[in-house]
């Protein structure tokens, strides 16, 4: 076959598909793809924010329509024609996806080469620990549904112990496997960072707001001995450190202005107007490295 054969084959395959429609998961901000003739075509979905399985007809090179959804005997021909995995259910993601870890760790880094957690795309009705079955496309895991055969026991068993806040080292149950324990360590891990995190920004909020009441602004701040450094400037721009009581914003020590033994009957917004006001003399270094 000459070039010119083959280039008259791709353009009648082109044309053909764009009377032709084809059944493709999709995500918003994603592309579909399609191949023809061992050549793969990438068009952007209508609707575009539209989340699910979809058959799409070509508009153009670059689009295409959702037209219709798939009859669910078409959707299962199309992900049985896919490869098969088998992972545990872990927590939401973003959009209709869910975090998940493989049920074998050894045989899915094998097979698929990839490692835990991963996305698993267009789920419905999980719960976290539940054994789902995905299959994969080359780039990404959709969603088939639940392992019909899975112990329903033990998901319910360690969705107890993570509400209890017991630690992966403290769980004990029938059938819990290494990668059950490694994917009960990964959410434990992930819910503790977001809870430290937002703790944090509730506390920077509070302590910003406070100084915002004066006339301040929060730089930084730190804990230290249960109680927080705090680092902020008054109106004037000039930079301050004082030591608070972390469960009420009381002074503990100005850091940057001698108070004369009367820090505790000052919060952290009055202290702003305080600091703003006092002569420059009044100003002295201390171990906070207030100036």
């Amino acid at each position: 076959m000459t070039i010119r054969d083959l280039m008259r084959r791709l353009a009648a395959a082109e044309a053909d598909l764009r009377d032709r429609r084809f059944l493709a998961p999709c995500v918003p901000g994603a592309t579909l793809r399609v191949r023809v003739e061992g050549l793969v075509h990438a068009f952007r979905p209508n609707p575009p924010g539209f989340a699910g399985w979809g058959l799409f007809q070509p508009i153009d090179a670059a689009r295409a329509q959702l037209v219709a959804r798939p009859e669910p005997r078409d959707l299962e021909r199309y992900l049985g024609s896919l490869p098969l995995a088998r992972l545990h259910a872990l927590m939401p993601a973003k959009g209709k996806a869910w975090w998940a870890w493989p049920v074998s760790e050894e045989g899915f880094g094998a097979r698929f080469r990839r490692r835990g957690p991963l996305p698993v795309h267009l789920t419905k009705g999980l719960a976290p620990f539940e054994t789902l079955r995905a299959r994969f496309d080359g780039a990404s895991f959709w969603f088939e549904g639940l392992e019909r055969f899975a112990d329903p026991v033990l998901p319910e068993q360690l969705r107890e112990a993570r509400a209890a806040g017991a630690s992966a080292e403290e769980l004990r149950a029938p059938g819990l496997t290494p990668e059950l324990r490694d994917a009960y360590a990964w959410r434990h891990a992930v819910e503790e960072a977001k809870r430290v995190a937002k703790a944090r920004a509730s506390l920077e909020g509070r302590l910003g707001q406070a100084l915002e009441v004066g006339g301040g602004k929060l730089d930084t701040y730190r804990e230290r001995d249960g109680d927080l450094v705090v680092e902020w400037r008054d109106r004037l721009g000039r930079r301050h450190v004082s030591s608070l009581s972390k469960s009420a914003f009381d002074v503990r020590t100005a850091g940057a202005i001698c108070l004369q033994g009367r820090d505790a009957d000052f919060d952290l917004a009055s202290l702003v107007g305080v600091m703003s006001t006092a002569p420059e003399g009044y100003y002295y270094e201390d171990d906070l490295g207030g100036v």
